[in-house]
């Protein structure tokens, strides 16, 4: 299961698309612990889903993590 896929079900979402519009997941990503389990490749992914930005700079699941929340917040 990916990373959004996880998100999608966690918040009990029918649809991915649902991500991009309601902010209930907001917390689970703020308070997930297990960031690691998932690739760069999969945050950066989610990254370019969720913000519609490509960041290639991201180089850590940390890094990514943090830019995520940095951008819902703004």
């Amino acid at each position: 299961m990916g990373l959004l896929e996880y998100w999608m079900r966690q918040c009990g979402f029918d649809y991915l698309s649902d991500l991009k519009y309601q902010k209930e997941w907001y917390s689970i990503i703020t308070e997930m612990d297990h960031i690691d389990d998932y690739s760069i490749k999969e945050w950066q992914d989610a990254v370019s889903y969720l913000t519609e930005k490509h960041e290639t700079c991201l180089e850590t699941p940390s890094q990514a993590r943090d830019y995520l929340i940095r951008c819902l917040n703004s």
